[in-house]
């Protein structure tokens, strides 16, 4: 396994948000350059922007068009993805700016593919500005450029919550829920919790779909039907998996610090206590794929643009969240790729 800090790039995101203040708040901390070596996908004037719109002191940096040349020492490589002059006005959602957000985007995934840098930290975007047909986010996006299957994991000291279903509507969440689905994400979940987070035993929990989970059929039979034959699927295959609970209660009562992880089955029930336990320092982890990618769990944020009020803690933390991850795929592959073969002799070859 290197001992070499590992290479993280590091994008725009929408550049009338929050996305590139935070970015350089956290870059400006000079013991950050002693864990990794950052890689910022933005123009040196959207930099220079951004910076005095933080009120933040010279934060060095070196230009740079071949990341394949060797990292300045304690500076941010800098990558230009676009050439145009934009004009920039905090605050204020634009159209035109998800463009630059998007080629910021291109260029850090075409970095990760050629193992430029080790790992992925994504700037908050404004996904209707973006110029891709029914684009709904980093993480789908990032499974059709990278061919995986991503599953939305968002880690926070006291909780890990992972998605059966995404950014879909509520009116068809109760469609998209198959026993075969769920199957999957339980599986991918508890790869994911061995091999990005450490966990050799994954303890699992899965939420009902429905109030009391279903009452017995009362309130809709998925529960019944779909989530607890899942789980015992599982079960009986060795997985520590159970379920389902009804989400209230869980949450209420405090049973998730029992459990490694714990797997919604839409965005807001599992988003919701997330943010509640973890708003200022929640990671957004993109697991399944196969580059690391977090990034922070908050949006553009456009009501604290330019204000120098942005919280920066939780984009600090997708930065820690990603070092650790390549860390721990790194000593997960080491430990795993030449396992120890066992030999049993007979009673034959014993005499």
């Amino acid at each position: 396994m290197s001992t070499n800090p590992p290479r993280i790039g590091f994008t725009c995101g929408d550049l009338n948000g929050i996305g590139l203040e935070v970015v350089l708040r956290t870059l400006a901390d000079p013991t950050v350059h002693e864990l990794c070596r950052p890689v910022l996908f933005a123009t040196p004037k959207a930099f220079a922007y951004h910076r005095k719109a933080a009120d933040l002191p010279e934060i060095p940096y070196s230009l740079t068009s071949n990341l394949d040349q060797p990292h300045p020492e304690n500076r941010i490589a800098l990558v230009e993805p676009w050439t145009d002059q934009v004009l920039l006005d905090l605050g204020k959602p634009n159209p035109e700016l998800g463009q630059y957000a998007l080629k910021s985007l291109d260029a850090a995934i075409d970095a990760l593919q050629k193992g430029q840098i080790d790992a992925l930290v994504t700037a908050p975007i404004d996904k209707e500005t973006i110029p891709v047909e029914g684009f709904s986010g980093h993480t789908a996006y990032l499974g059709e450029r990278l061919g995986g299957k991503p599953l939305m994991v968002l880690s926070g000291p006291e909780l890990r919550v992972a998605l059966a279903t995404e950014h879909l509507a509520l009116s068809d969440v109760s469609a998209a829920i198959t026993q075969e689905l769920l199957v999957a994400k339980i599986q991918q979940f508890h790869r994911a919790l061995q091999t990005d987070f450490g966990v050799q035993k994954p303890k699992i929990a899965v939420l009902a779909l429905n109030p009391h989970a279903g009452d017995r059929g009362k309130f809709g039979a998925e529960d019944t039907e779909l989530v607890a034959p899942a789980v015992a699927q599982l079960a009986e295959q060795g997985l520590q998996v159970y379920g389902p609970y009804p989400a209230d209660g869980f949450f209420g009562s405090g049973q998730h610090a029992a459990f490694d992880g714990v797997l919604a089955l839409y965005h807001d029930q599992g988003l919701i206590p997330f943010k509640m336990i973890h708003f200022h320092d929640g990671v957004n982890v993109t697991c399944g794929l196969s580059h690391v990618r977090t990034s922070p769990d908050h949006g553009v944020a456009y009501a604290l643009a330019g204000k120098q009020e942005a919280d920066h803690s939780s984009l600090r933390n997708a930065l820690f969240e990603a070092i650790d991850l390549v860390r721990r795929r790194a000593g997960h592959e080491e430990a795993t790729s030449n396992p120890l073969r066992m030999r049993v002799e007979t009673r034959k070859e014993r005499a």
